[in-house]
């Protein structure tokens, strides 16, 4: 439920949220998203993703925009280095990151600089986030 601030701000209680499955293809299960917010003059977004205990998110870059990630619970390793609630990681467009790998679950705020596509790096098929 959202509680209006004034009309021109977002507040969302993200706890009264339902989490809904991301299924992209080439991803594993496990993946689940609370979606914030979308900047529609610009398609940045932002959402809270909850990584199931062993996902591992395969190593893959962004063309379209860079993201931010903040660790809100749990601990990723994340391309060999150990991080947990707290930690703040942004990732510049065209820079390869992962693979990342949930130790326990994890669910981290994740926001975009804009629409926020996906390439795995094994492959050159191209995926949608939204």
């Amino acid at each position: 439920m959202s509680a209006e601030i004034c009309a021109a701000i977002t507040s969302v209680d993200s706890e009264n949220l339902e989490w809904s499955k991301v299924s992209i293809e080439g991803f594993p299960d496990g993946l689940w998203r609370r979606p914030l917010h979308t900047n529609e003059s610009n398609k940045s977004d932002a959402s809270i993703l909850k990584f199931e205990k062993g996902v591992v998110e395969p190593k893959h870059f962004h063309t379209s925009a860079g993201h931010s990630v903040f660790i809100l619970k749990g601990v990723l390793n994340v391309g060999g280095a150990i991080v947990t609630a707290g930690h703040f990681i942004y990732t510049p467009k065209g820079v390869v990151h992962g693979p990342n790998v949930a130790l326990q679950e994890t669910e981290i705020l994740l926001w975009s600089d804009g629409p926020l596509d996906l390439y795995f790096v094994e492959e050159t098929k191209k995926q949608q986030l939204r």
